[in-house]
């Protein structure tokens, strides 16, 4: 366990999922975890928000109140969270995703046409640039 928590604390979570693509792990359990452990992190930051306002409107006086806190609280972080997966799924939809995740570390070559039309979109700012270096506004 000890070794466990070393590993865990130590290397960022980037490079794990680097290294289990390298190791072959299937990538649909990377994507898996990948969202995991996000949605980890969106929770506990939910949970944080709204207990935090919770106990502004004094909803831990007493144990009868904590209790209905307590569950109103879980009522609204599944809602939030709920609402906070669809949208990601709108997001990963609107950035056209293919069922796949991408991992930092990966390198993708560059297509002929994307290489073709980066090179014709910076000449032609090169040339208004140049063109227009002279310009001066009043």
């Amino acid at each position: 366990m000890c070794s466990l928590y070393f590993i865990a604390l130590t290397t960022p979570m980037t490079e794990i999922f680097d290294l289990l693509r390298k190791l072959r792990v299937p990538a649909v359990l990377i994507d898996l975890a990948m969202l995991t452990y996000r949605f980890i992190f969106i929770l506990i930051e939910e949970a944080g928000q709204i207990y935090r306002s919770q106990v502004m409107r004094l909803g831990y006086r007493r144990f009868r109140e904590s209790v209905h806190s307590f569950g109103m609280l879980a009522g609204a972080l599944f809602i939030r969270t709920w609402e906070s997966g669809e949208s990601l799924v709108l997001a990963m939809d609107a950035r056209c995703y293919d069922g796949r995740l991408g991992i930092p570390g990966e390198t993708r070559p560059v297509s002929v046409h994307a290489l073709a039309g980066g090179l014709l979109y910076l000449s032609a700012v090169l040339g208004v640039s140049l063109s227009t270096g002279g310009v001066v506004l009043v």
